[in-house]
């Protein structure tokens, strides 16, 4: 025996109308799978209340207005979806302005997601502006200072850019250029 049919003879079973066999079978079943006893007592108690409930009463002639009822539906004309029109054209399902106001929309919520998300290569890509403002002192002199190896300042600057590094601080800075001053 499998499930269904054990199903199929619960109520049997509980007004006692299965041959023995059938009894003995349907027992050994229950006595395999004790989860079901729980599915046996729902269906005995849906019995009883079945049994206790009071009867409904109904007019003489419900069963005839009923099949009357049922023979009118039966042939009333089946209402059918409407069809698009062919001016109704649709791209996924919308309409052709509500299709474009979803896709600026989605345009819209990417190019604010890109410009709000943090850089991820950890790197600040806006220079960092200095604080305090730097004045060289003045000079007389309208050449540019020289090395003691006769090459200019500006020469070696111009030829090696990437080693200048500025000073932490304003003062450090003016004392580079008094240091390269009394180079001369």
């Amino acid at each position: 025996m499998d499930r269904y049919q054990f199903e199929d003879l619960i109520s049997a079973y509980i007004e006692n109308t299965l041959t023995i066999p059938q009894r003995r079978e349907f027992e050994q079943f229950l006595k395999t799978n004790p989860q079901l006893e729980q599915t046996v007592e729902s269906v005995r108690q849906v019995m009883r209340t079945l049994k206790t409930s009071p009867q409904v009463k109904t007019s003489s002639d419900f069963m005839v207005r009923l099949q009357q009822r049922i023979a009118q539906e039966r042939t009333k004309p089946i209402q059918s979806v409407p069809t698009r029109t062919p001016g109704d054209f649709r791209i996924l399902g919308f309409k052709p302005a509500y299709a474009g106001l979803m896709v600026a929309l989605v345009v819209a919520v990417l190019f604010v997601g890109t410009e709000l998300l943090p850089p991820t290569s950890g790197v600040e890509t806006v220079p960092p502006r200095m604080t305090a403002k730097i004045t060289p002192p003045p000079t007389t002199n309208t050449n540019p200072p020289t090395l003691q190896t006769g090459t200019s300042l500006l020469a070696n600057e111009e030829e090696d850019s990437s080693s200048t590094t500025l000073p932490a601080s304003p003062n450090q800075f003016e004392d580079k250029i008094q240091l390269v001053g009394n180079q001369q």
